[in-house]
């Protein structure tokens, strides 16, 4: 991960130059393969995911009751595709820690003395988005 970081300017490049905005794709971090089709012949691989994944559903506009619940998804073992804890196209641990390298490589290109935002800045603006599979509602982690 650390050979795709953002190679930073000179500092004397940087004082002459002025970020306007950026733009970022990155894909999904290491998951469990996404179909039950076997890869070749004798390909039993068992898939262990220790990530926890949490649900939040709320109900929106309802303004006199805001309480929400917690669920944990839990993928029990037997009742999946291959053998193991993890489900189809579900992100590893491997995965989470591409995620987190990312926002790290993010944060350290883009914020403090001659990055886009200042570290002072309340850095909650950011936007992120994914396509509506159950698969895709990992976060970067800075």
């Amino acid at each position: 991960m650390s050979a795709n970081k953002i190679q930073p300017l000179e500092p004397s490049t940087a004082r002459t130059l002025q970020l306007v905005q950026v733009q970022v794709v990155v894909r999904h971090g290491a998951r469990t393969p996404w179909s039950g089709k076997k890869c070749w012949d004798g390909y039993d691989e068992e898939w262990n995911c220790s990530i926890r994944e949490l649900q939040r559903p709320e109900i929106v506009g309802n303004k006199t009751w805001a309480a929400s619940r917690e669920f944990e998804k839990i993928y029990t073992r037997g009742d999946n595709t291959f053998r193991g804890t993890c489900n189809l196209g579900q992100m590893i641990d491997e995965g989470y820690s591409q995620q987190v390298s990312n926002g790290q490589h993010l944060r350290e290109a883009y914020v403090g003395p001659q990055g886009l935002f200042k570290s002072t800045e309340g850095l909650d603006f950011t936007n992120t988005s994914g396509i509506n599979i159950f698969r895709q509602p990992h976060k970067f982690s800075s």
